[in-house]
């Protein structure tokens, strides 16, 4: 239950890097997003994190519930599953739609040790993806305990 409320949490923590800043901020959080910029251009321009977001968040919120009302092996294993799945594919595609809508178009990053340049490193969300599907990992190896079906 715990790492399910510290999920939760990392809706309020800065933990998506930008680079350059924007608006003066190099970390944002979820919950700074969409705070600060109109759902509308969020969904038109980063629809694909703003519904990866969503689904993760909303998934944490039935887990917790879950937990209280009825601790369910399957269901509890089937939201941390699907959780991490939607996370992975989150910190693999839905990147570059934040990076386009804060920049207008992926940044390049140059590696001067390589003599190479990178496309699409403005936006890091990789710190809030790796805690997400920690989160989502620790749920699925919660619902193989054997205590939460016994009455």
């Amino acid at each position: 239950m715990v790492s399910v409320a510290f999920g939760l949490t990392t809706f309020f923590i800065p933990l998506i890097d930008t680079n350059p800043a924007v608006m003066g901020n190099l970390r944002w959080s979820v919950f700074d997003l969409l705070q600060r910029f109109d759902l509308e251009v969020l969904l038109n321009k980063a629809g694909g994190f703003v519904l990866s977001a969503a689904v993760i968040y909303v998934l944490l919120l039935v887990a917790l519930v879950a937990m209280f009302v009825s601790p369910s092996q399957k269901f509890l294993g089937t939201i941390g599953v699907a959780g991490a799945a939607v996370t992975y594919l989150a910190f693999r595609f839905a990147g570059g739609d934040l990076e386009r809508m804060l920049y207008g178009s992926l940044q390049d990053f140059r590696i001067p040790r390589f003599g190479i340049t990178v496309t699409g490193r403005g936006v890091g969300i990789g710190q809030l993806m790796f805690l997400l599907l920690g989160v989502m990992l620790v749920i699925v190896f919660l619902s193989r305990s054997p205590s939460l079906d016994e009455p």
